[in-house]
């Protein structure tokens, strides 16, 4: 019998170092889960793939205008591409937002006009 550790040390290489990055919908993602399914029956375990349908995305620039200097930004995932324009100002803290618990340092938000 496999020990635990090397079991997950498996998994892991699989699906980090193997796969890599799942984006939704990618051939990468059915790969993994694939393998999960699997991984799973050999075990004896009934699973069950629900299907459903998604956005594709994939990480590319971004970036804001502001008073003739473009500022480089990183995109929210799934967010639609858009030529978005109002004023714009730097935050300290998104402490009244009722997203995410991780709050960055300096965030940009904008108003769309």
């Amino acid at each position: 019998m496999i020990d635990i550790t090397e079991r997950i040390r498996y998994h892991l290489e699989v699906l980090v170092a193997d796969i890599a990055a799942r984006p939704p919908s990618s051939p990468a993602n059915r790969r993994a889960t694939d393998h999960l399914r699997e991984s799973l029956h050999v075990l004896g375990r009934p699973v069950t793939v629900p299907s459903f349908d998604t956005r594709w995305w994939e990480p590319g620039p971004g970036w804001l205008v502001a008073g003739g200097r473009r500022i480089e930004v990183q995109p929210n995932p799934y967010s639609p591409v858009g030529d978005v324009r109002g004023r714009a100002l730097i935050v300290d803290r998104l402490a009244t937002s009722k997203g995410p618990t991780r709050r960055p340092t300096r965030s940009w938000c904008w108003q769309a006009s």
